[in-house]
């Protein structure tokens, strides 16, 4: 979170802990009291390190399961489920009631000095094959509409990476910004992309 002490710090660890505790989620129920644990550590960080009190971040993701899809987030770090030309927003925004934009939010990982009550979103369903997907942060987000994003996401995941990032940036950059598209197809067609990227 930026502005806050130790944003880089808190997002680390977040990515650190989720990526351990990731093999042994199952469910929804599991992951979001995964985030809940996360965010008590966050709080117990602080107080051995008072220079990082308020550290926070927000977070989104993908956890994919066999055949199972599970998404989550805290904050206002959204994913869109991309198909035929236009972005879908999965996420719930963790912002208040405000006709303006604004950049408080609701709830994040850590990002206060005591323990509030925490509320991770989460869902999931059957995983989707093929489906593409985007990832990204408000630095995104609070600079380009929408309709822009879509255009961007024409192109090929990396490319259309790059397209988000200038849009962003051309539109003032005022945030951290980060974004993946992340694509799921059948092995067969990925095992045809790398062969036809191996002799390229």
């Amino acid at each position: 979170m930026g502005g806050h002490a130790a944003g880089e710090i808190a997002s680390q660890y977040a990515v650190n802990r989720m990526k351990e505790e990731s093999l042994r989620i199952r469910n929804a129920g599991q992951l979001a009291g995964v985030l809940k644990s996360i965010d008590i550590e966050m709080h117990d960080l602080m107080m051995l390190d008072r220079s990082r009190v308020g550290m926070g971040t927000t977070i989104v993701g993908l956890l994919l399961l066999h055949e199972r899809l599970i998404w989550f987030n805290v904050g206002d770090s959204r994913l869109y489920r991309h198909g035929g030309g236009s972005l879908k927003q999965i996420s719930v925004d963790d912002v208040p009631d405000l006709k303006r934009r604004s950049h408080l939010i609701t709830q994040s990982l850590g990002g206060t000095a005591a323990i509030q009550p925490l509320s991770p979103h989460t869902g999931e369903d059957d995983l989707p094959i093929p489906s593409r997907w985007l990832l990204c942060s408000d630095g995104l987000t609070d600079m380009a509409a929408t309709d822009a994003m879509e255009k961007c996401m024409a192109a090929s995941d990396l490319e259309a990476t790059s397209k988000l990032f200038e849009l962003a940036m051309r539109a003032g950059g005022h945030d951290n910004i980060s974004i993946i598209v992340a694509s799921i197809v059948p092995a067969g067609a990925l095992a045809s992309a790398w062969e036809q990227g191996a002799t390229a």
